[in-house]
């Protein structure tokens, strides 16, 4: 509701699903899923990672309904 406060979208419903975030080590080339935000590599504690998945932002979708509409 932040985000649409004060704005024509005010009113509106967002649904956020949430994926995991995955990682490559860029050390000993690791693929991990990060946990708790953990942003090393869980075989060698590294902190070069790179993250492979889950900085993506997606609109799945989307409905408009004009005023008077529910």
């Amino acid at each position: 509701e932040a985000i649409v406060i004060d704005s024509p979208l005010a009113g509106c419903k967002f649904t956020i699903e949430e994926i995991p975030v995955h990682g490559s080590c860029q050390s000993c080339g690791k693929a991990f899923v990060v946990k708790d935000f953990l942003f090393c590599c869980p075989i060698c504690q590294s902190g070069q990672i790179e993250v492979t998945q889950g900085y993506e932002l997606e609109i799945a979708y989307l409905e408009v309904r004009g005023k008077g509409e529910g």
